[in-house]
């Protein structure tokens, strides 16, 4: 996947499905999601990464496996953070990640920040870092969480840092697509099915040299999402990357 061989590279993987709170919808696809990604990269011939995956983990236990994932880390290793669940925003516009517990009033105590993401990754001594955002955030458009706030996400200015790439399944209020309705068999999100039918086909490695970069995995994502769901558009954000 990357141009490093003898890099070290670890994942990260974390999927909610599950909510206490009645105000989050239910959602199928990031229990799937998280299974099909872990396995693409943990394969020795594709990515080759240390995985580890939390599967409706509640906040605190969320916030404390991502701060030990990336403390005590090389400037040289590969770190990647996934998360598949629902994004909502506060009334001042500050971006959340729903876990198992997550109050829709007590996002503060019962969600996973972003910010708190983002100071984590700033302060780790990895400078090799790619987060991927596949958050569904259409039950928070629904309840009008936004109105005192725009329509867009801001992923740029949630999230800075040196040496760091992130993708989005979308950068605004849009619905991020499970591909079918809630019944019958499981359906994968379309952002990262994407992500894995690229990585898993060598479909991504658009240059055919054997590697696939982030501009490739990328371009790759967004075409296939954008011909299947037009409305949805995944976003990328690259900060002060040299090699990646």
């Amino acid at each position: 996947m990357m141009d490093n061989e003898h890099q070290r590279r670890f994942a990260i993987v974390i999927a909610n499905n599950e909510y206490q709170d009645p105000d989050f919808q239910k959602l199928i696809a990031p229990a799937q999601d998280a299974k099909a990604l872990a396995s693409v990269l943990r394969d020795p011939a594709i990515g080759d990464f240390e995985i580890k995956v939390l599967l409706n983990e509640p906040s605190y236990k969320v916030n404390e496996e991502i701060e030990f994932f990336f403390s005590d880390r090389k400037p040289g290793d590969l770190l990647l953070l996934y998360f598949s669940c629902h994004g909502i925003k506060d009334e001042n516009g500050h971006l959340y990640f729903a876990t198992i517990n997550t109050r829709r009033k007590l996002l503060g105590s019962t969600a996973v920040s972003a910010n708190f993401i983002n100071n984590i990754m700033l302060h780790s001594r990895s400078k090799r870092q790619v987060l991927l955002l596949d958050c569904c955030y259409s039950g928070a458009f629904a309840r009008g969480l936004f109105t005192k706030a725009d329509k867009n996400i801001h992923t740029r200015e949630q999230f800075q840092g040196r040496g760091r790439v992130v993708l989005t399944a979308s950068d605004s209020m849009q619905y991020s697509f499970e591909g079918d309705v809630i019944k019958g068999v499981a359906q994968p999100s379309v952002f990262t099915k994407a992500i894995v039918d690229g990585l898993q086909t060598g479909q991504a490695d658009i240059d055919k040299n054997g590697l696939v970069s982030y501009e490739e995995l990328y371009d790759f994502t967004f075409d296939r999402v954008t011909d299947i769901t037009p409305l949805q558009k995944p976003g990328k954000w690259v900060f002060d990357v040299q090699v990646i």
